[in-house]
């Protein structure tokens, strides 16, 4: 009888033992919500690796741009978003708003081909956050810049541009949801004007309103997508300094 009492209060020990223990790593580890995010590979910072798939596929790294807002320690390598692949070549748009700037400067009618940031784009941020390699491998695209369907608004003429804003079409097409369109900005552009939605959040961060590229309801508007994912084809005027901006370029994938 007094060796069957002592297995059972050893067995009785062990429970308790593993209970404590199960308790100490859940404390001590990952929450729920951490353990469900999918695991992303980070690309070593050498500056010979960006472009280099994430484990998942659907992210690179590519270029560095100031964004943690400390110019001190230098620019950051970006993180982009794969939309398209085909034909050995990608196309990708940063996963956060890099930047905060109007669209363009006084309220002259305007389109893509003649609006400020599309100069931004092709000229300050092309220049700056891209090496000689690395630009190597940008393709000159062909922009379409269709009417608006709905207001009738000019296009304008196609370009062709290194860098570029989505279309309206383009970002309803890539983009799955508006969840997925929601769009954080990074301390730099909250810096230089982003205004951080009171609402909307992405795992915890305050998300922006950003600009595509699209005529809007007239001259002077362009369309965007809200800080709530939604794309608005009506679009917002064209001087709004506190719209994110999400630069978008086709590369050649490497082989």
């Amino acid at each position: 009888m007094k060796k069957i009492l002592t297995i059972f209060l050893i067995m009785v020990l062990a429970a308790s033992f593993a209970s404590c223990g199960g308790k100490t790593a859940e404390k001590g580890g990952v929450s729920t919500a951490e353990a469900a995010k999918p695991a992303e590979q980070t690309v070593a910072d050498n500056g010979e690796n960006h472009g280099e798939n994430n484990g998942d596929g659907r992210f690179i790294t590519f270029g560095r741009f100031e964004q943690d807002g400390d110019e001190s320690n230098g620019a950051e390598a970006i993180k982009w978003r794969v939309l398209a692949e085909e034909d050995g070549k990608m196309l990708i748009i940063s996963e956060y708003a890099l930047d905060a700037m109007p669209y363009n400067d006084g309220l002259d009618p305007v389109t893509w081909e003649t609006c400020q940031i599309r100069k931004w784009l092709n000229e300050d941020f092309y220049n700056a956050a891209f090496s000689g390699t690395e630009s190597g491998r940008i393709l000159a695209t062909e922009v379409k810049n269709e009417d608006n369907p709905d207001s009738g608004a000019k296009g304008g003429n196609d370009t062709e541009d290194k860098i570029f804003l989505l279309s309206y079409d383009e970002a309803t097409r890539y983009f799955e949801s508006d969840e997925e369109r929601k769009c954080v900005p990074t301390e730099y552009a909250i810096s230089r004007g982003a205004e951080q939605s009171k609402f909307s959040k992405v795992e915890g961060e305050a998300t922006v309103n950003w600009w595509l590229r699209s005529p809007g309801s007239n001259s002077i508007y362009v369309s965007g997508v809200n800080e709530f994912g939604k794309a608005n084809r009506g679009g917002f005027g064209v001087t709004n300094k506190t719209f994110g901006v999400r630069p978008a370029l086709w590369i050649a994938a490497e082989g």
